[in-house]
């Protein structure tokens, strides 16, 4: 594990590039949403590095250890560099390298692992003692906007089409702004709690903003009151949809205006729409009125007996339905 002094400058080049296959495993990203409080397990063969893994160590409650997610940071998970040789030998390669990361890990009450698209399997955390799970997301693939709009639910057309007639379609330019408006519309929201870190959220936006790595898409009235509003970042390959945000008396077209106008500037830079996961039907149905294509995203958690026990027993007599 390299120590914070040590770590690789944004300007390390191609083999940087290689090792950082999404927006979030880029190091601005990491310092930004950890506050610098990333650590960096890597595998170096002839002094090359081969192998990466960013986590995030942080203390719970009670003084328990955690390695999870850092904030609007949705994948991580190990990036290998490219690997020469037959396709079964790379396989093998990948296993090794991404077991030696794991053993880097330092102990902990809990580690979770959301995996980027890249990683296929989860062999290699089996092999380590994780438990592996999977979640999915919903993709808009680069094609001609003609017939994404034509394979749009006739419903969600309608809806892009009266809002657009009410709206404008604007840039924001003050991550401030759009975090207070995001807090403002959470609070307005019964059974909804806002859980963000104002500070680096809006922070992560910036950068991404003055990066051009990102936008925030606003609808706004005619009368200019912003009702609605949306965060999307991207790498080379996609384009993320992180946030959403909207006026519970706007217009329910406004929210699907943004996502299709985020859509087409996807497209335009040739990237996946990713909607970013999926975490309840509800989302998944909203996410299906614009693509038919779901794609899986792997997950690994790993876990002490004790937090294991406690897990179970929280759950058990969490149910309703426990004493009946």
């Amino acid at each position: 594990m390299e120590e914070p002094d040590s770590r690789i400058s944004a300007s390390a080049g191609s083999t940087l590039d290689l090792l950082a296959p999404t927006i979030f495993h880029e190091l601005w990203w990491l310092e930004i949403a950890t506050s610098g409080r990333y650590c960096l397990a890597e595998v170096r063969e002839q002094a090359k590095v081969v192998g990466r893994l960013p986590y995030y160590p942080y203390k719970r409650m009670l003084g328990r250890s955690v390695i999870g997610l850092p904030p609007l940071t949705h994948f991580l998970g190990p990036a290998i560099a490219e690997l020469a040789g037959k396709p079964n030998m790379g396989f093998f390669r990948r296993l090794e390298i991404t077991k030696k990361l794991l053993r880097q890990l330092p102990k902990t009450s809990a580690c979770y692992v959301k995996c980027h698209r890249d990683v296929t399997d989860v062999l290699a955390f089996q092999c380590e003692g994780f438990r592996a799970g999977v979640q999915f997301t919903h993709e808009v693939h680069p094609q001609a906007p003609e017939l994404i709009w034509h394979n749009l639910r006739r419903s969600t057309r309608n809806r892009i089409r009266r809002a657009g007639e009410t709206h404008v379609v604007t840039s924001g330019d003050d991550p401030a702004e759009f975090m207070r408006f995001y807090a403002r519309t959470i609070a307005l929201r019964k059974g909804q709690n806002n859980y963000m870190d104002i500070q680096v959220h809006s922070d992560l936006i910036g950068a991404c903003l003055q990066r051009s790595r990102g936008r925030i898409y606003q609808a706004k009235q005619r009368d200019g009151r912003n009702v609605g509003a949306i965060f999307c970042a991207w790498d080379n390959v996609s384009s993320y949809y992180l946030m959403t945000c909207q006026e519970p008396t706007a217009h329910s077209g406004v929210t699907s205006l943004l996502v299709w106008e985020a859509i087409n500037e996807a497209i335009r830079r040739n990237l996946i729409f990713d909607f970013d996961g999926v975490a309840s039907e509800a989302g998944a149905r909203s996410a299906s009125n614009f693509t038919a294509i779901v794609s899986p995203r792997y997950t690994a958690t790993r876990e002490s007996a004790c937090r294991r026990v406690l897990r179970a027993t929280t759950s058990v007599f969490s149910h309703k339905n426990f004493f009946y």
